[in-house]
């Protein structure tokens, strides 16, 4: 996890001179670090269609997922990427928001080294 981790915090140094929390990252590092497992745990945020009815069923798409249900859209979508630190019951983690459309975001949850 530590190629990640620097780009994280280089990026976040970098944004944290100018007082704002939230930093971008470049999708190519966010995929790379996918591929290699250096994450916790992926959620979908979102996923929505054009069928009303199936996406209230499906719950919009929201859960954990897959490594592979992520990395699928890498290939024909070029996302936006940043990141911010978040904190959950006492511990303190990395949050990558990844964002392919208005209809279609996930979350890539780093902890912190």
């Amino acid at each position: 996890m530590k190629k990640i981790i620097k780009s994280i915090t280089n990026a976040l140094t970098k944004v944290q001179e100018n007082n704002r929390g939230v930093a971008t990252l470049r999708f190519d590092v966010v995929k790379r670090a996918v591929e290699r497992g250096e994450f916790e745990k992926i959620i979908c945020e979102y996923h929505m269609t054009d069928d009303y009815v199936r996406d209230s069923v499906d719950d919009f798409g929201r859960g954990e997922k897959s490594k592979e249900s992520l990395l699928q859209y890498f290939g024909w979508l070029k996302p936006s990427c940043w990141v911010q630190v978040r904190e959950k019951d006492g511990k303190r983690y990395y949050e990558i928001s990844v964002e392919f459309h208005s209809n279609l975001a996930y979350s890539v949850i780093v902890p912190m080294a």
